[in-house]
Formats: C-alpha cells, structure tokens, sequence
C-alpha cells in the first residue's frame, strides 16, 4: 500500500534547540504552530501542534510518564488553526514519529510499545528482533 499523500508546501523549520536548558520565554510563548520532537541522536520522535509552543515544550520536557527523553525540538509558526492541524496530520504520516497515536493513518504506531522503555531498552529489544529474524532465516535456508 502506498502512502498516497498529496504534496503541500514545505515548511521553513527553526534550527534545532536543546530542550535541557530551554525555558518558555516571552519569545516562544508567542508562538503558534507545530513542533517536531527528537532524541538524543535527532531521531524524530513525536510531533504535534500548539497555541503556544514555548508552554506545550516545556510540558513535554517536564513529562516522566514515559520513559522517551526528548533532547531537541524545532518548530514552525502556523497562525491558523486549520493550517496546524493540516501540517500536523500530513507531517506525522509522512515522517513516521514512533510515538505519534493520534491522526496516524498510514502506518502502524509504535506508541504502546516504546513509551515505557528506556532507550538501553530499546537497543536491547532491537538487537533481539534481528537474532530472532536471523535465526528464523537460518532455519527457513
């Protein structure tokens, strides 16, 4: 299955920001849009839409629900609502965040099963599946 989605204007992104020493200044309070969340080796992870994205980062800096420890973030201004929740629904299906499970409609989430582990556990997890895919492919010669 393809991923059929049509084309819309590319957005201008803001650099990448460290969120360990970000505080919501008056600068990014202002602010309307979407965001991108990465980790620690700027693989994106997450993105959503705000009002106010200095306040939606900061909530997602000081979240210890899950175990997923968001080191950067970049973001875009969209001022119109429908505009955000476009580019919000279009840039998860097209990038693939493993934690977005919201308006994921081309692929499968990966939200249930990662947000609970840390990332030593994931890399344990990972090198687990490709001994199992392995040895399943020796088996099958």
């Amino acid at each position: 299955m393809g991923d059929n989605l049509i084309e819309l204007k590319k957005l201008k992104l803001s650099d990448y920001i460290k969120m360990k020493n970000f505080t919501a200044t008056k600068e990014y309070n202002s602010k309307q849009g979407i965001y991108f969340l990465y980790n620690k080796h700027k693989e994106l992870m997450y993105i959503g839409k705000a009002k106010n994205i200095g306040c939606r980062i900061m909530q997602h800096k000081d979240n210890y629900k899950t175990k997923i420890h968001y080191c950067y973030f970049k973001y875009t201004e969209l001022i119109c609502p429908a505009d955000r929740d476009i580019y919000e629904t279009y840039y998860i299906n097209k990038l693939k965040p493993p934690l977005n499970k919201a308006k994921v409609y081309l692929y499968k989430s990966q939200y249930e099963e990662l947000r609970y582990f840390s990332e030593y556990d994931l890399i344990k997890k990972q090198k687990l599946k490709k001994e199992i895919a392995w040895a399943y492919n020796c088996i099958n010669l």
